[in-house]
C-alpha cells in the first residue's frame, strides 16, 4: 500500500507535485499493528520507451518546466484537467484511457499571470506578529491564470500551550474547504507555504511599511479578514518562438521516449506549425532515442493535400527518421461539451502515443503500434476513399479506420516520409530507441576509463550481449547471430586519431526481423565524458 506523503492537513486526495515522499508500512519488531516509514520515491527510468510528453496549455499548473504525471486525477489536480479553450486536456486524458501510464506535461502559458490579493495585517487595529515583517502580504496563486480567480484564504493565529505563536490558513476552492495548512511559524511562512501548499504563495507585498513594535505577547488567538484572489491571466496564445522555447526544455528529459503536441494545430498555422513539428524532428533524431507522434492538419483529406503538407519539411531526412504522422482527427466524447456539441475533435496523437505506451510495455517497443483499437474515440472525421487513403499511407500519414466490432483502429505503422528515401518503419525507429537507451545506460560507467584493448572488448561484449538477447527474442531475423547483427570496435573504426583524442568507436549494424537493408549508427565514447550516437 502506498499514500501521498501530507505533511499538513488537507481536505483534499489531490496529487501535489511539490510532494517528494512516499509512506511504505512495514512490520513493527515491537508493537503489534501497522507502522510507516517515509521514503522517497523510485528515481525516473530512462531506459523506459513507453513514456510521452506533451507541450501545450492547460488552464492552470507550472509553465515552463516539465512535470512528471503517474494518471489523470493527478493531471486533475496540478493541470486543472479538461477545458473548452485547449486540446491537451482531452488529449491527456485520451492517452490515458489508452493505457498511458506515466506522463510527462509541459504547459505553455506565456505572459500568464497569477491571481492574487491582499493581506493587511493591522489595517482593523488588531495585533500582528512582528516578525512577520511589514503590515501587508501578497496572497498569490501557486501557478499563473484566471483559475485562481477561484481561491479565498482564511488566515488565523493562535498560541500554543508553550507560549508558540502559529498561523493557520484555510483555502477554499469555490468555497469548498481544499488545504488547510496548520501551525506555520510566523516567521517561516513563505517558505512553509511554498513547501507545503498546492495552491498559494505568501509573500511580503513590496512598498509596505514594517509593522509597529508591540508591546506584550498579544492575543491567544486572531483572526482576519477572508482574502479573496482575483485579477490573473491566462497568456496570450503560444507562438512559434514559445513552442521552439520548450522544446529545447523539453528534449532535456531524458525519461520521455514519445512526445506529442496536441495544440500545435490550434495556435499555428499550417506553416509554423510544420517548422515546429520539424524543429521538433531534429532534436529527437541527435538523439536516436525519441518519436514524435505527429498530427497533420485536420483539413487534409487527399494525397495532394499531404504531399503539399509534408514537402514545408524540405526534404530533411529527420522527419523520416524521428516522426511518425497519424490521420485523420478524430472525435471523442467532451465531459465539458453541451447538448448542442457533445463531441470534441482533436489530433489523434494523444490517443495514439497512449496505444503506443499500452503495447510497448505488452509486447516490446519493436512491436509495430498498429491493427490496435482506440478507446475513447467516438467516430472519425474524416473518412478518405480508398485510393486516397492509399497514397496518404504511401507518404507515411498512418491511417486510422472504423472497424465493426472495433471502433477506431490504427492502420498503419509508417515514418512520415519527408524525403526520397525507401520506407521506414515505426517498429524499427523504436528498436533503435530502445537499443540506444540500454547501450547508453551499459556503457556511461566506461566513460573515463582507459582507452586500452580491455576496454574495447568490455564495450563490444556489453553490445553483443545485448544483442544477442534480441537476436534470441526474435526481434532480429536470421537464422545465426552472425545474419543479424555486427560488431565492430577494431583498428578499422578506432584509429589513431580517434584514440589520441580520446574516443572509443563501436559500429552496429542490426537487421530486423523483416526484410530490410542493415541500420547502421556509430557510438562513441568521448573524452569529455559523454556517449555519442550517429547514424550512419
Amino acid at each position: 500500500m502506498k499514500l501521498p506523503w501530507k505533511p499538513w492537513r488537507s481536505a483534499t486526495r489531490a496529487w501535489r507535485s511539490t510532494s517528494n515522499m512516499t509512506l511504505n508500512p512495514l512490520p513493527s519488531a515491537a508493537v503489534p499493528g501497522v507502522t510507516f516509514e517515509a521514503r522517497r520515491p523510485a528515481q525516473v527510468a530512462p531506459l523506459r520507451t513507453d513514456i510521452a510528453l506533451f507541450i501545450g496549455t492547460a488552464p492552470r499548473g507550472p509553465v515552463g518546466l516539465p512535470v512528471r504525471v503517474p494518471g489523470w486525477r493527478a493531471y486533475e489536480a496540478v493541470f486543472g484537467g479538461l477545458s473548452p479553450s485547449s486540446d491537451m486536456g482531452h488529449a491527456v486524458k485520451g492517452y490515458f484511457s489508452n493505457g498511458g501510464e506515466i506522463l510527462w506535461v509541459l504547459r505553455l502559458a506565456p505572459a500568464a499571470q497569477p491571481a492574487t490579493g491582499l493581506w493587511p495585517l493591522i489595517a482593523d487595529g488588531g495585533y500582528a506578529p512582528a516578525v512577520l515583517g511589514v503590515d501587508t502580504l501578497r496572497v498569490l496563486a501557486a501557478t499563473p491564470g484566471t483559475w485562481g480567480r477561484r481561491l479565498s484564504v482564511r488566515p488565523a493565529y493562535r498560541v500554543r500551550s508553550d507560549g508558540q505563536g502559529m498561523i493557520d490558513l484555510d483555502v477554499y476552492d469555490n468555497g469548498q474547504l481544499a488545504e488547510r495548512l496548520a501551525g506555520i511559524e510566523p516567521g517561516d511562512l513563505s517558505a512553509a507555504v511554498a513547501e507545503h501548499s498546492s495552491l498559494i504563495r505568501v509573500d511580503p507585498e513590496p512598498g509596505s511599511p514594517p509593522l509597529p513594535a508591540t508591546a506584550g505577547a498579544g492575543p491567544r488567538t486572531r483572526s482576519w479578514e477572508p482574502v479573496h484572489l482575483g485579477g490573473g491571466s491566462d497568456g496570450s496564445t503560444p507562438s512559434r518562438s514559445d513552442y521552439a522555447a520548450a522544446l529545447l526544455v523539453a528534449v532535456e528529459e531524458q525519461e520521455p521516449a514519445l512526445l506529442v503536441l496536441p495544440d500545435l494545430h490550434r495556435h499555428l498555422g499550417e506553416g509554423d506549425a510544420a517548422a515546429v513539428i520539424l524543429g521538433a524532428a531534429r532534436f529527437a533524431d541527435r538523439r536516436l532515442d525519441l518519436l514524435v507522434v505527429a498530427d497533420a492538419p485536420e483539413q487534409v483529406e487527399t494525397g495532394a493535400e499531404a504531399r503539399a503538407w509534408i514537402a514545408r519539411f524540405g526534404n530533411d531526412p529527420a522527419v523520416h527518421r524521428a516522426v511518425a504522422t497519424y490521420h485523420p482527427w478524430i472525435d471523442m466524447h467532451d465531459p465539458i461539451g453541451t447538448p448542442a456539441a457533445p463531441l470534441r475533435r482533436l489530433g489523434p496523437g494523444g490517443h495514439v502515443a497512449g496505444a503506443i505506451s499500452r503495447l510497448d510495455r505488452a509486447l516490446g517497443a519493436y512491436v509495430t503500434p498498429a491493427n490496435a483499437s482506440l478507446n475513447d474515440c467516438i467516430d472519425l472525421a474524416r473518412r478518405p476513399p480508398p485510393y486516397e487513403q492509399g497514397r496518404l499511407s504511401a507518404l507515411g500519414l498512418n491511417a486510422l479506420r472504423c472497424q465493426s466490432a472495433r471502433g477506431v483502429v490504427v492502420w498503419g505503422g509508417r515514418m512520415t516520409r519527408s524525403d526520397d528515401g525507401r520506407p521506414r518503419f515505426v517498429a524499427h525507429r523504436r528498436l533503435i530507441h530502445r537499443l540506444v537507451r540500454a547501450l547508453r545506460r551499459a556503457w556511461a560507467p566506461m566513460v573515463f576509463e582507459a582507452n586500452d584493448d580491455g576496454l574495447r572488448l568490455a564495450v563490444a561484449r556489453s553490445a553483443t550481449t545485448l544483442l544477442l538477447e534480441a537476436f534470441h527474442a526474435n526481434i532480429l531475423k536470421g537464422t545465426r547471430p552472425e545474419e543479424a547483427f555486427r560488431v565492430v570496435v577494431d583498428d578499422t573504426v578506432n584509429t589513431p586519431e580517434s584514440r589520441e583524442a580520446g574516443q572509443i568507436v563501436c559500429e552496429i549494424a542490426i537487421a530486423p526481423a523483416i526484410p530490410m537493408e542493415f541500420i547502421h549508427f556509430r557510438v562513441g565514447l568521448s573524452a569529455d565524458g559523454t556517449v555519442e550516437f550517429i547514424e550512419t
